[in-house]
């Protein structure tokens, strides 16, 4: 009975002591996934202030965008209104500027005139 007990005794302790590396690994893993999971948990937080920031740069350029657009439009329909004025308008305001550059060259040519003769 006694050398039963100390064989029984024996396994007793070996199975403990299987059971206590067993708990030291299962603590060892759930150390590295504890620390696998806090080192994904700060790259997923890199990554959103990341985004945030890129959100923000899209958000301004939108802005910017739509602004630049709007301007557009409005010279868009300045030049509309330019063009809307009659042909005959045009066409008598550029006789016009031409008929007075002719007067101007003519003038000039005068003064040239006068100025070698005298």
């Amino acid at each position: 009975l006694r050398e039963m007990m100390h064989r029984d005794r024996i396994i007793f302790q070996e199975e403990l002591i299987r059971m206590r590396n067993k708990m030291r690994r299962f603590r060892a893993h759930m150390m590295a996934v504890q620390r696998k999971q806090e080192a994904f948990q700060s790259d997923l937080e890199q990554r959103e202030q990341a985004l945030q920031i890129q959100l923000e740069q899209f958000n301004l350029e939108k802005q910017q965008f739509l602004q630049m657009q709007g301007e557009l439009h409005q010279l868009s329909d300045l030049a509309s209104q330019a063009l809307d004025v009659p042909d005959m308008v045009l066409l008598d305001d550029m006789m016009m500027m031409a008929s007075a550059q002719e007067d101007n060259n003519n003038n000039n040519n005068n003064n040239n005139n006068n100025n070698n003769n005298n």
